[in-house]
């Protein structure tokens, strides 16, 4: 009989590289449920309760999700499976937490002084019907009208969702590298290099001391006071 679908199971073996897991000490862990991130890009809230000392087992993560006592992004969150991603900010219990990534490229939070602006990175841009010009952040978010360009960042307030202030890519830049073997480094933009039908843009930076280059792609720009 052939294959009907996705399966909703996900072996620990299997699991994307931004899941913290050791990969042999249990069979199966939570998969992410369809959400604002892909599931290469994201960690079930469940799985980073348990990563985090917060909660023991899946009682644990009910009794908090019960209780209310979980907002991501400033909004209550009722689902253990609901998938967290890159910037996204989790208060448990009034501890506030940002999702950030290590050097390994796998996410993990991070508590932060500032649980009410987030940064998001512009995805998509594009004209609805009526004329308006629609943006799409990294993590489904969306804005209208707002004067930017595709790979720039714009901090925003939460939970209403309002632009603060647009991040370029431009020297002197603050970012995080978000792939490669540089992920997880917070680096400071000295030049890019435009792209050609053979060459993707690349970004010069450096750090410790040493000059690296990475594809623009990797390069997700930030502002301290928003992180």
């Amino acid at each position: 009989m052939g294959k009907r679908g996705g399966t909703k199971h996900l072996k620990t073996v299997a699991s994307p590289r931004s899941m913290f897991l050791e990969r042999k000490t249990s069979v199966w862990t939570v998969k992410p449920a369809p959400g604002p991130h892909s599931a290469e890009n994201a960690i079930p809230l469940a799985t980073a309760l348990r990563l985090s000392g917060f909660a023991k087992d899946k009682k644990d993560v009910k009794a908090l999700l019960n209780a209310n006592s979980i907002r991501i992004d400033g909004r209550v969150a009722k689902e253990g499976k609901l998938p967290i991603g890159l910037m996204d900010v989790v208060d448990v219990e009034g501890k506030n937490f940002r999702v950030l990534i290590d050097s390994k490229g796998r996410l993990e939070l991070k508590e932060t002084k500032n649980p009410r602006m987030k940064v998001c990175r512009v995805e998509r841009k594009q004209r609805t019907k009526g004329g308006k010009l629609h943006i799409t952040l990294h993590d489904g978010k969306s804005l209208f009208d707002y004067a930017c360009s595709v790979g720039d960042s714009i901090c925003v307030s939460l939970p209403d969702v309002k632009p603060v202030e647009r991040i370029g890519l431009d020297a002197g830049a603050n970012a995080l590298i978000v792939h490669g073997k540089h992920a997880g480094k917070f680096v400071k933009i000295e030049s890019v290099a435009p792209g050609t039908q053979t060459r993707r843009s690349e970004v010069l930076f450096t750090h410790d001391g040493t000059q690296f280059k990475t594809p623009r792609e990797y390069v997700f720009l930030i502002k301290n006071d928003c992180i």
